[in-house]
């Protein structure tokens, strides 16, 4: 897997891809799950295989303070991503200049322009965009227009919790490491 870093990589050679976003602390079963259907969507087309991540947790810049312990360093994050078949993993920078990125502009230039993205496969729960206007409900009728398709992955229940970082950080603060 192919490591790019910063927005001065975009746009990515024009080759077509499949592409996800997420932060992916942990790199827990429902980010695998969202990591294998966009690896299994690039594969049934032909293309290639790309995830999008950040060099630190959005609430870092969004609400200083109060952003979350980190599970995974990026470095961590994109060695347990690599085992996924993901064909490039690209580390944005996130700032409060990106924070403020239309939901449109994103698609547009990101996804697009930037990754060349044929279609997306999202978490159920994933937002983007300023003050997270898109949704895995808004992205299809966003990205229509510029040939972009999109599906969002069911959250991953085990043990009849659904499983998140957050859930994560929750069980281990409790002890409880099954």
């Amino acid at each position: 897997m192919q490591v790019v870093h910063g927005f001065e990589a975009l746009p990515l050679s024009e080759e077509p891809s499949v592409v996800t976003v997420g932060f992916f602390d942990g790199v827990h079963l429902g980010h695998r799950a969202v990591v294998d259907t966009t690896v299994a969507r690039a594969r049934e087309r032909g293309v290639r295989s790309i995830g999008i991540t950040f060099d630190r947790h959005p609430r870092e810049v969004l609400t200083p303070g109060s952003e979350p312990r980190l599970l995974t360093t990026v470095e961590r994050k994109a060695a347990l991503i690599e085992a996924s078949g993901l064909d490039l993993l690209l580390v944005l920078e996130f700032t409060p200049a990106f924070s403020r990125i239309a939901a449109e502009d994103f698609v547009r230039q990101v996804l697009v322009e930037g990754v060349h993205a044929q279609h997306a496969a999202m978490g159920a729960n994933f937002t983007f965009g300023h003050r997270a206007a898109g949704t895995i409900e808004t992205l299809p009728a966003i990205g229509a227009p510029l040939g972009l398709s999109a599906e969002g992955v069911s959250l991953y229940e085990l043990g009849g919790r659904t499983v998140s970082s957050s859930s994560v950080r929750d069980a281990l603060s409790a002890g409880d490491l099954a």
